[in-house]
Protein backbone atom coordinates (compact mmCIF):
# COMPACT_ATOMS: atom_id res chain seq x y z
CA UNK A 1 0.00 0.00 0.00
CA UNK A 2 2.71 2.51 0.98
CA UNK A 3 4.73 1.58 -2.13
CA UNK A 4 1.71 2.34 -4.35
CA UNK A 5 1.24 5.75 -2.72
CA UNK A 6 4.91 6.61 -3.25
CA UNK A 7 4.73 5.58 -6.93
CA UNK A 8 1.66 7.77 -7.45
CA UNK A 9 3.34 10.75 -5.74
CA UNK A 10 6.54 10.35 -7.77
CA UNK A 11 4.53 10.03 -10.99
CA UNK A 12 2.58 13.17 -10.13
CA UNK A 13 5.78 15.11 -9.43
CA UNK A 14 7.44 13.98 -12.65
CA UNK A 15 4.41 14.79 -14.78
CA UNK A 16 4.06 18.26 -13.28
CA UNK A 17 0.58 17.44 -11.94
CA UNK A 18 -0.89 19.53 -14.74
CA UNK A 19 -0.70 22.56 -12.44
CA UNK A 20 2.84 23.69 -13.23
CA UNK A 21 3.84 21.80 -16.38
CA UNK A 22 7.52 21.50 -17.15
CA UNK A 23 8.48 23.77 -20.09
CA UNK A 24 10.12 22.23 -23.16
CA UNK A 25 13.56 23.23 -24.39
CA UNK A 26 13.80 26.84 -25.53
CA UNK A 27 11.01 28.21 -23.34
CA UNK A 28 11.73 31.24 -21.20
CA UNK A 29 9.30 32.97 -18.88
CA UNK A 30 8.81 36.11 -16.88
CA UNK A 31 6.40 38.65 -15.49
CA UNK A 32 5.51 41.92 -17.15
CA UNK A 33 3.92 45.11 -15.91
CA UNK A 34 2.64 47.80 -18.25
CA UNK A 35 1.14 51.09 -17.11
CA UNK A 36 -1.07 52.88 -19.62
CA UNK A 37 -1.90 56.56 -19.41
CA UNK A 38 -5.61 56.67 -20.29
CA UNK A 39 -5.30 60.09 -21.97
CA UNK A 40 -2.67 58.92 -24.50
CA UNK A 41 -3.45 57.03 -27.68
CA UNK A 42 0.11 55.89 -28.41
CA UNK A 43 0.91 52.29 -27.48
CA UNK A 44 3.19 51.07 -24.71
CA UNK A 45 5.64 48.51 -26.06
CA UNK A 46 6.68 45.44 -24.07
CA UNK A 47 9.80 43.86 -25.59
CA UNK A 48 11.12 40.34 -25.15
CA UNK A 49 14.86 39.97 -24.61
CA UNK A 50 16.65 36.87 -23.40
CA UNK A 51 20.35 37.38 -22.93
CA UNK A 52 21.36 39.55 -25.87
CA UNK A 53 18.66 38.21 -28.17
CA UNK A 54 15.58 40.21 -29.15
CA UNK A 55 12.40 38.20 -29.70
CA UNK A 56 9.88 40.87 -30.65
CA UNK A 57 7.22 42.89 -28.86
CA UNK A 58 3.65 43.27 -27.69
CA UNK A 59 1.81 46.60 -27.87
CA UNK A 60 -0.69 47.68 -25.21
CA UNK A 61 -3.22 50.45 -25.84
CA UNK A 62 -5.92 52.16 -23.86
CA UNK A 63 -9.00 52.32 -26.08
CA UNK A 64 -11.85 54.52 -24.83
CA UNK A 65 -12.67 52.56 -21.64
CA UNK A 66 -10.61 49.38 -21.76
CA UNK A 67 -7.05 48.23 -22.50
CA UNK A 68 -6.20 46.36 -25.68
CA UNK A 69 -3.16 44.45 -26.92
CA UNK A 70 -1.72 43.55 -30.30
CA UNK A 71 1.31 41.69 -31.64
CA UNK A 72 3.16 42.43 -34.90
CA UNK A 73 2.45 38.98 -36.37
CA UNK A 74 -0.85 38.30 -34.66
CA UNK A 75 -2.59 37.41 -31.44
CA UNK A 76 -4.98 34.56 -30.56
CA UNK A 77 -7.27 34.69 -27.51
CA UNK A 78 -8.32 31.52 -25.67
CA UNK A 79 -10.27 30.80 -22.51
CA UNK A 80 -8.06 27.73 -21.86
CA UNK A 81 -4.30 27.25 -21.69
CA UNK A 82 -2.70 25.10 -24.38
CA UNK A 83 0.55 23.10 -24.43
CA UNK A 84 1.55 24.79 -27.68
CA UNK A 85 0.63 27.91 -29.60
CA UNK A 86 -2.09 27.49 -32.23
CA UNK A 87 -0.86 27.04 -35.81
CA UNK A 88 -3.38 29.53 -37.22
CA UNK A 89 -6.26 31.83 -36.30
CA UNK A 90 -4.19 34.85 -35.24
CA UNK A 91 -5.58 38.33 -35.77
CA UNK A 92 -3.56 41.45 -36.51
CA UNK A 93 -6.27 43.57 -34.85
CA UNK A 94 -6.12 44.87 -31.30
CA UNK A 95 -7.99 42.65 -28.83
CA UNK A 96 -9.47 43.54 -25.44
CA UNK A 97 -7.38 42.51 -22.42
CA UNK A 98 -9.46 40.51 -19.95
CA UNK A 99 -8.63 38.65 -16.75
CA UNK A 100 -9.02 34.90 -17.19
CA UNK A 101 -7.99 34.76 -20.86
CA UNK A 102 -4.84 33.33 -22.43
CA UNK A 103 -3.22 35.38 -25.17
CA UNK A 104 -1.06 33.49 -27.65
CA UNK A 105 1.04 35.83 -29.74
CA UNK A 106 3.62 36.07 -32.47
CA UNK A 107 6.02 38.84 -31.41
CA UNK A 108 8.04 38.43 -34.60
CA UNK A 109 7.84 36.27 -37.71
CA UNK A 110 9.45 33.14 -36.19
CA UNK A 111 8.62 33.01 -32.45
CA UNK A 112 5.56 32.19 -30.37
CA UNK A 113 4.54 33.21 -26.88
CA UNK A 114 1.68 33.25 -24.43
CA UNK A 115 0.67 35.61 -21.65
CA UNK A 116 -1.93 35.38 -18.94
CA UNK A 117 -3.32 38.44 -17.20
CA UNK A 118 -2.83 38.31 -13.43
CA UNK A 119 -4.25 41.67 -12.44
CA UNK A 120 -5.48 45.00 -13.73
CA UNK A 121 -5.77 48.08 -11.57
CA UNK A 122 -6.83 51.60 -12.45
CA UNK A 123 -6.64 55.12 -11.12
CA UNK A 124 -8.22 58.25 -12.59
CA UNK A 125 -5.33 58.58 -15.06
CA UNK A 126 -3.70 55.16 -15.50
CA UNK A 127 -4.36 51.46 -15.88
CA UNK A 128 -1.70 48.93 -14.86
CA UNK A 129 -1.61 45.46 -16.37
CA UNK A 130 0.30 42.67 -14.59
CA UNK A 131 0.87 39.49 -16.60
CA UNK A 132 2.93 36.28 -16.70
CA UNK A 133 4.44 35.30 -20.03
CA UNK A 134 6.26 32.43 -21.68
CA UNK A 135 8.15 32.60 -24.95
CA UNK A 136 9.55 29.86 -27.17
CA UNK A 137 13.03 30.99 -28.28
CA UNK A 138 13.54 28.17 -30.79
CA UNK A 139 12.65 29.39 -34.26
CA UNK A 140 9.23 28.27 -35.53
CA UNK A 141 8.66 25.98 -32.51
CA UNK A 142 5.13 26.40 -31.10
CA UNK A 143 5.62 24.06 -28.12
CA UNK A 144 5.60 25.33 -24.54
CA UNK A 145 5.08 22.22 -22.36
Amino acid sequence: MIGSVIIVLVSALLSGCGINPIPVEGVVSGEGIITLNISEISPEEYTFFYGKHYYGSLYFYYHVTYPEVSAPYGIYVSSVDLDSAPASGYTLDHVFVEIGKYYFFRPDSIHYGRFYLNNMSSTDTTTSIDFDWILQTNDRDRGFY
